[in-house]
């Protein structure tokens, strides 16, 4: 227990990343802070693709083609695939690439929080029957 807490442990407000009493605030919470981890990657990988060029050095299929190929299907699938090329909404294209790279951070995280919520549960369901 910490000694400058005010609250004794068996008062204290359960977490909002406690499954088992806000399983829906857990849900968010997870989502959120994933997504955030996600748009952090997804940008820097947008920044990096941008600003980087092909080299003339690197031989026609290079081993970073099939890395960056997976990492261009993880950025681009929900919001770029379903809106026309063209297509702005009246923004710049940068602005345009980083609120799609954030759109898309949030629709893998609610993605990747369902599938590990999944597993978690099984595997807890396969612990208890064991012990």
């Amino acid at each position: 227990m910490n000694v400058f807490s005010t609250e004794h442990p068996l008062t204290a407000q359960p977490s909002w990343f406690d499954t088992r009493e806000h399983p829906l605030l857990s849900y968010v919470c997870r989502v959120l802070v994933v997504a955030l981890i996600l748009c952090a990657l997804f940008a820097g990988l947008l920044g990096f693709s941008m600003f980087s060029q092909d080299s003339p050095d690197v031989p026609d299929p290079s081993w970073t083609d099939s890395i960056f190929a997976v990492a261009g299907f993880l950025m681009a699938f929900p919001v770029f695939y379903f809106v026309p090329e063209e297509v702005t909404f009246g923004i710049t294209w940068s602005a345009f690439g980083l609120i799609g790279v954030a759109i898309n951070g949030l629709c893998w995280a609610c993605v990747f929080v369902a599938v590990y919520r999944l597993l978690e549960r099984q595997f807890q369901r396969k612990r208890s029957v064991r012990c």
